[in-house]
């Protein structure tokens, strides 16, 4: 998958107005994956910093939103007999979906669902969501720029193993904010 994303985005450097809707539609599937993508693609010098984290942000930020919009407008006796005695007042818990597996799934749709203030989700989301794909971006930048030439064509095992790093740091997080019942 990594792979044939890859290839996508390498066939489509030389249109940036393509490569930037890419990277906008790849972010909806699969964000993570993308950002080292695309922090391997800065890395190499194959594109800009700004032609790659522009619309990577982007399609971040409006991905989430969908989230919260489709809680806030789709309305369902399913959503409501589960959700009924949910409040989601916590900026805590939107600040933190973002950095613990699969939260984000559930709490942004709860969040629109149960009518968190729209203009606080968004900043709150902005904030984490410039945190979180910081890292993820310059640790791929810098894992790239030091895969020394000889290992190259191993480039995706060795990024496979940092995502794997990366669920594994997310898991421990997640333990971490259990135990302190942060929520």
């Amino acid at each position: 998958m990594l792979e044939t994303i890859s290839q996508l985005l390498d066939q489509s450097l030389h249109d940036p107005i393509f490569l930037s809707v890419l990277i906008i539609l790849a972010t909806f599937i699969m964000e993570d994956p993308v950002t080292i993508i695309v922090g391997s693609l800065i890395a190499e010098g194959k594109i800009t910093f700004w032609t790659g984290v522009g619309p990577l942000f982007i399609g971040i930020f409006l991905g989430d939103l969908g989230l919260y919009l489709a809680g806030r407008f789709i309305k369902t006796k399913f959503l409501w007999k589960r959700l009924s005695n949910v409040k989601i007042n916590s900026y805590s818990l939107v600040f933190w979906a973002r950095f613990v597996p699969g939260m984000r799934v559930s709490t942004y749709p709860a969040a629109g669902y149960l009518g968190f203030p729209f203009l606080n989700f968004c900043i709150i989301n902005l904030f984490s969501s410039v945190i979180w794909t910081t890292l993820i971006l310059k640790g791929s930048m810098l894992l790239t720029s030091i895969i020394p030439k000889e290992l190259r064509p191993y480039k995706w095992p060795i990024i496979a193993l940092f995502i794997l790093s990366l669920v594994t740091i997310e898991l421990l997080i997640r333990k971490k904010i259990k135990s302190r019942r942060l929520f």
